[in-house]
């Protein structure tokens, strides 16, 4: 989708970053009669989607493009606040690599602190953060909160902007 079809097709409103259809000459279509409702269906993982042309877009990527242009090559679409999926303000979504966004993903581990892991051999939490693709040991703690605070303060010197922080 081009700048020029996401402004003709889409009314982007940037303080609550919902989409609409706009209305088109001539057209008595679902999207036509329903200018006033936000455009698309949210996902089961929390992002929004717009079906056009039997072609599923995900709206951040319009906003995105809506308001800046073409997402260059080798980049996607990063929510600042990833937990809200759904919220595509210009203040929550940023251009970004894959490699950028894998930085603030969620924990997924047992321990549910991102980059703390339960070494069963020794009973302590190990501790790892990941910075271009190489893994960086950054020790083993008693308590996986003191590793979690560890995690923490590698994660913004290494991930600066991008940095998921754990909850503690």
């Amino acid at each position: 989708l081009t700048q020029e079809e996401a402004r003709l097709l889409f009314n982007y409103d940037e303080k609550t970053g919902k989409l609409f259809w706009k209305k088109r000459d001539g057209e008595n279509s679902f999207n036509s009669r329903n200018t006033i409702k936000a455009a698309g269906t949210k996902t089961k993982d929390g992002y929004t989607r717009i079906d056009y042309n039997g072609i599923k877009y995900m709206a951040h990527r319009i906003a995105y493009i809506h308001k800046n242009g073409p997402i260059p090559e080798g980049y996607i679409i990063d929510h600042r606040k990833s937990h809200l999926k759904s919220l595509n303000t210009p203040e929550n979504i940023r251009i970004c690599t894959y490699l950028q966004n894998s930085y603030n993903r969620k924990p997924f581990g047992k321990s549910g602190l991102k980059g703390v892991y339960l070494n069963k051999r020794t009973g302590k939490y190990d501790v790892y953060i990941t910075e271009n693709g190489k893994k960086h040991f950054l020790g083993s703690f008693r308590s996986k909160y003191k590793g979690a605070l560890v995690y923490n303060k590698a994660a913004e010197l290494y991930h600066g902007e991008f940095a998921y922080y754990n909850k503690i």
